[in-house]
């Protein structure tokens, strides 16, 4: 009777343990190839973006978050952010869902480019 005690303590302290570690990760904005090293733009500061994604699981995320970070990453552009679509195909297996966002508006500030 002690052994199934002993059991079934461990057994719930060990699954207590995972649940809590296995917690949703923060979202975050996805950047293809980011650590390919043979890629043209590696190491260097992004000028413009057109579209953003942001990666993020939806057991730990509210969408007002989602919003947030794709309305920051687009200001940094001098640029609005627009909900596009979301997706499944992008993002890895911890943080599956892709919220696809395009980012409106005027060229950077300080910078003088001529079209």
């Amino acid at each position: 009777m002690q052994r199934i005690k002993a059991a079934f303590h461990v057994f719930g302290v060990s699954a207590v343990l995972l649940t809590g570690a296995c917690g949703a990760p923060e979202a975050y904005i996805y950047k293809a190839g980011e650590f390919n090293r043979e890629a043209a733009g590696f190491g260097k500061d992004v000028e413009n973006i057109d579209y953003i994604t942001v990666c993020y699981n939806k057991l730990g995320t509210k969408p007002e978050i989602i919003a947030k970070i794709a309305r920051a990453e687009c200001e940094r552009f001098n640029k609005k952010s627009k909900f596009i679509r979301q997706s499944y195909e992008k993002c890895p297996l911890v943080t599956p869902v892709a919220a696809i966002y395009k980012c409106l508006g005027g060229e950077p500030e300080g910078k003088d480019f001529k079209k």
